[in-house]
C-alpha cells in the first residue's frame, strides 16, 4: 500500500520502500491518485495528493510528467520509464470522476449516464491491467480546497454498477478505506462491503483508518 502515484515519475527506486527491502509496491490506493486527467485538472488531482498524502505541490509540479491522460496511457508511461520493484495498480475512483463530471464530482452523486462513463473508463482501467478500483468514505479524506475526495460523494447506486465491472470481466479487486468512527465499523458500512462483494463476486480489501474520531 503506497502513494507512489506521482513518485514514480521521478524515482525509479520507489525510496524509501526499496531501502527496506519492500519488492512489490501498490498504487491508487484509497481513491486518490493522477490519472485518468484531463489537462485542465492537473492543478485538481495534484491537490487531492498534497492534502490526502501531504506531499508539497512544488514537488509535484516539477515532478509529475503528465505524459498521459487515460488510466491505460499513465499505465504505459510508467512501464516505459522502469521501476527497481514490481509495480502494481488500482484504479482511483476520484479522479475517473473528476474525469467524467469536473468540479461538480466533489459535489454531488453522478447522474446515470455518468456513471455509466465512468463505469466504462473502470473497464478499460482492469483490461489494461489494474488490480480493480480503489474508493474511501473516511471523513478525513478531503482533498482540493478542502473537499471532500470525489469518490466520497460517490452513491450506493454508483459503486454498485462500478463493482459490476469485476463481476462482468471475472477479475480484480475492490479496496476500501473505512472508517467513519474510530474503531468502529457502523451497520450502514457492513452493508456497504456486503453490497460491493455480493456486486463484484470478487475480494473486497478494506482499511481501518486510525486516529482522532472525526465528527
Amino acid at each position: 500500500h503506497t502513494h507512489y502515484d506521482a513518485q514514480v515519475c521521478w524515482d525509479s527506486l520507489l525510496t524509501c520502500s526499496s531501502w527496506h527491502g519492500v519488492t512489490t509496491v501498490i498504487t491508487g490506493n484509497c481513491g486518490v491518485g493522477i490519472a485518468p486527467c484531463r489537462p485542465d485538472a492537473r492543478e485538481i488531482v495534484a491537490w487531492d495528493l498534497v492534502n490526502v498524502e501531504g506531499i508539497p505541490f512544488e514537488v509535484l509540479k516539477k515532478g509529475v510528467t503528465w505524459d498521459w491522460e487515460s488510466f491505460p496511457e499513465f499505465m504505459d508511461a510508467e512501464a516505459r520509464r522502469g521501476s527497481a520493484l514490481n509495480v502494481g495498480c488500482f484504479a482511483p475512483l476520484t479522479p475517473f470522476r473528476h474525469y467524467v463530471m469536473g468540479e461538480e464530482s466533489m459535489e454531488r452523486a453522478a447522474r446515470p449516464e455518468e456513471a455509466a462513463r465512468i463505469r466504462a473508463l473502470l473497464r478499460d482501467a482492469v483490461v489494461a491491467g489494474a488490480f480493480g478500483f480503489s474508493t474511501t468514505n473516511t471523513l478525513q479524506h478531503a482533498g482540493y480546497k478542502g473537499r471532500p475526495l470525489a469518490c466520497r460523494l460517490a452513491s450506493n447506486e454508483e459503486l454498485r454498477a462500478y463493482a459490476g465491472v469485476l463481476k462482468e470481466l471475472g477479475k480484480g479487486v475492490i479496496e476500501i478505506a473505512l472508517t467513519r468512527t474510530r474503531g468502529q465499523i457502523s451497520e450502514e458500512e457492513w452493508a456497504l462491503l456486503e453490497m460491493l462483494l455480493d456486486e463484484s463476486g470478487r475480494p473486497v480489501n478494506w482499511i481501518a483508518i486510525e486516529g482522532e474520531e472525526m465528527m
